[in-house]
């Protein structure tokens, strides 16, 4: 699977698709149905592990389902933030969330983990998919406001700056002179 998913993306990024180059109609529909189709499945998923009380056996019984809504939501996340971009409203809280890229998807596995796992909450299983929906958009809103403010004083993410200092092999400046972080 995921060859053909680097298959793909090669694909969609050779055609120009991924350079966010295209008209906003090119990738707003097209957005809107993968999303769309990606919802309905998960809603599908949830309700039928709610169903049989998240039992493991029946998890792995609708493991078919998350093959089909990875890529389709996957593909319409992307569709709709090319279809933003190709609009020329680059929100700089988006940009600079994607600049720390790295960072804030390690922060979301650990919040992910931290509070479904034992070690944290312990509210795998316990929660309805609208609680759910609640906090993906809260942990959101924090990378929405917290990653323009960091990198107002810091000129990278904390790993990306570990990430750039190996790569590199020699020191790399962390802290901003003065002014704000560049979209």
């Amino acid at each position: 699977m995921i060859l053909s998913y680097m298959l793909g993306g090669i694909v969609l990024f050779r055609s120009g698709i991924l350079l966010g180059t295209k008209a906003p109609k090119a990738y707003l529909p097209a957005a809107a149905a993968c999303l769309s189709s990606a919802w309905a499945l998960a809603f599908l998923r949830a309700e039928r592990l709610e169903a049989a009380q998240w039992d493991f056996a029946a998890s792995l019984r609708q493991e078919w389902i998350a093959y089909l809504e990875g890529p389709l939501g996957a593909f319409g996340y992307t569709g709709l933030v090319l279809g933003i971009l190709s609009l020329g409203k680059a929100p700089a809280a988006l940009a600079a969330a994607g600049r720390m890229a790295f960072t804030n998807y390690i922060a979301c596995s650990l919040i992910g983990t931290t509070l479904a796992y034992g070690h944290g909450g312990s509210l795998y299983g316990h929660l309805t998919l609208g609680e759910i929906l609640i906090a993906v958009g809260a942990v959101w809103a924090i990378i929405l406001i917290a990653s323009p403010l960091w990198l107002a004083r810091f000129r990278f993410g904390p790993l990306e700056w570990v990430w750039r200092r190996l790569a590199y092999g020699r020191p790399i400046p962390f802290r901003r002179r003065s002014g704000p972080a560049p979209g």
